[in-house]
């Protein structure tokens, strides 16, 4: 009996483990936010006017955009950007 009190309480212990996680992933990590072809002093403007905690400025490459959808919120600068078409499907 007392076995089966600890494995039910190990299982609990689990299961609350992901509910946090998942709350934790869904509404309170930071907001990760991607520039494609921006320049850099433009993101440096941007990256110092930035003082939020929750929120997480990174530059992607053209070459990489295969990555964003990790990202909550992509900007894209289009002048002089030239990228493929299964890039543009992506």
């Amino acid at each position: 009996m007392r076995k089966r009190k600890i494995i039910l309480g190990g299982v609990a212990l689990i299961a609350l483990a992901a509910i946090l996680a998942t709350v934790w992933s869904v509404w309170f990590s930071p907001t990760k936010v991607a520039f494609v072809n921006w320049q850099i002093s433009e993101l440096g403007q941007i990256s110092k006017s930035n003082d939020s905690r929750s929120v997480k400025i990174s530059e992607l490459p053209a070459d990489r955009l295969h990555e964003a959808g990790r990202y909550d919120m992509v900007f894209v600068n289009g002048m002089g950007l030239r990228i493929t078409a299964d890039q543009r499907e992506e």
